[in-house]
């Protein structure tokens, strides 16, 4: 499975901006009474602050984050791809990409050298987009804001993020941010829970440690805010065991176990109209064919779920936007062009550079909307507004 990370030691990120930190001695015991811990089955969140940014060396503030209706007239269709490299820069930096359904063209909104490894995006109130990204290279991540007229900077926060998953807008404006790679002093983690503040200069560590394992997943509807864990309970289960749904209130209080999920890798989600949510699962085998196609599950609030979609041409489903008459699916390995991983097309054995497939939600028939060369590794697609003017692709193929 390419999506597949690896963690990174918390001894690479401090977690305080103070200029001067507890003498050697003192240091761990430090961070550790700063870090959250759960307690029982029913823990609760705790809400440490890990630093403050500065501004950036020219003085430059950033405005205020808020969340985008989905809805704005502007909106567009994007893909993230983690590992696409459409203007031969090397080093595979990554790319958002601009599906457009009524045509099925494909166009290019943004690669650079400011990214590494772009998970997700979404929109500011002034028409620029953020992106995740998770700088496994530099054990750290980041985000990056892209302006309207395409030029990049990175968000000067303190150094907390080090494997960040996926991000999402609270209804206050914050950022609940994901992680996966952080490891405590005391052994425990790596799952953690971060919020950045509206101002997108104070960030805070909501939770971190047991039963968080591989958080992967944050979504917010009108009840609560939610968290997809896809191995929270994996120790206890076995390695094809359970992952983890946990909720707070939209102010990060009372977290807690929401319900365990026997799904194999539960990566994405997202509310459904009938109140259930829309969990892609990576990893599952939902026709017992001994292969690990992944499929898409329908997950109910208190854990039970039923196959909501599945198609033979899975490999590894990444993510899941449900978008009025269709759900978009993200595939990060699927290779309906046989190319392969290395696009020649030789020594094909069933993965590729992904896809995007369309899911009809009144028959649940599963469809492919787009293959592309330029494809390498599709991680995200979400339907935002804003960010510069998509452009047309190069016309030599991919790379």
């Amino acid at each position: 499975m390419k999506v597949a990370r690896h963690a990174v030691g918390l001894s690479s990120v401090a977690m305080s901006s103070a200029p001067s930190p507890p003498p050697p001695d003192r240091a761990q015991d430090a961070r550790r009474a700063r870090w959250p811990r759960f307690a029982g089955a029913a823990p609760l969140l705790a809400v440490v602050q890990c630093g403050t940014s500065e501004p950036t060396a020219d003085g430059t503030r950033f405005p205020p984050t808020a969340p985008v209706p989905a809805a704005a007239a502007a909106s567009r269709l994007v893909l993230v791809d983690v590992d696409a490299d459409p203007l031969g820069l090397g080093d595979h930096p990554g790319a958002l990409f601009v599906f457009d359904p009524a045509t099925s063209g494909l166009s290019l909104l943004h690669s650079s050298a400011a990214l590494v490894d772009p998970v997700d995006v979404i929109a500011t109130p002034d028409g620029a987009l953020l992106v995740l990204d998770g700088r496994l290279e530099g054990g750290r991540g980041a985000i990056v804001r892209i302006e309207p007229d395409g030029r990049t900077h990175e968000l000067p926060l303190p150094p907390a993020l080090v494997d960040p998953t996926r991000f999402a807008h609270a209804p206050d404006g914050s950022l609940w941010i994901a992680d996966r790679g952080v490891q405590l002093p005391d052994g425990g983690g790596p799952g953690a829970l971060w919020r950045l503040e509206p101002d997108l200069r104070t960030i805070t560590c909501l939770a971190a440690g047991a039963p968080l394992e591989v958080p992967t997943a944050i979504c917010f509807d009108a009840e609560a805010a939610w968290l997809l864990d896809a191995d929270a309970f994996r120790k206890e289960l076995g390695d094809y065991a359970e992952g983890g749904l946990f909720r707070a209130a939209h102010d990060g209080t009372g977290f807690r176990e929401a319900a365990r999920l026997a799904l194999v890798s539960p990566y994405s989600l997202a509310p459904l109209q009938d109140g259930r949510f829309l969990v892609a699962d990576v990893n599952a085998d939902p026709k017992v064919r001994t292969r690990f196609c992944g499929g898409l599950y329908a997950v109910a609030r208190d854990g039970t779920h039923e196959l909501y979609a599945w198609s033979r041409d899975f490999r590894d489903p990444t993510d899941a936007c449900p978008d009025g008459a269709a759900i978009w699916v993200t595939d990060g390995s699927s290779d309906p062009l046989r190319l392969g991983d290395d696009g020649t097309g030789k020594g094909f054995a069933g993965h590729g550079r992904g896809a995007l497939y369309r899911v009809d939600p009144a028959t649940r028939a599963v469809a492919l909307a787009h293959a592309s060369p330029w494809f390498r590794n599709l991680t995200r697609v979400r339907r935002i507004a804003g960010g510069p003017v998509a452009q047309a692709l190069p016309t030599e193929g991919g790379r």
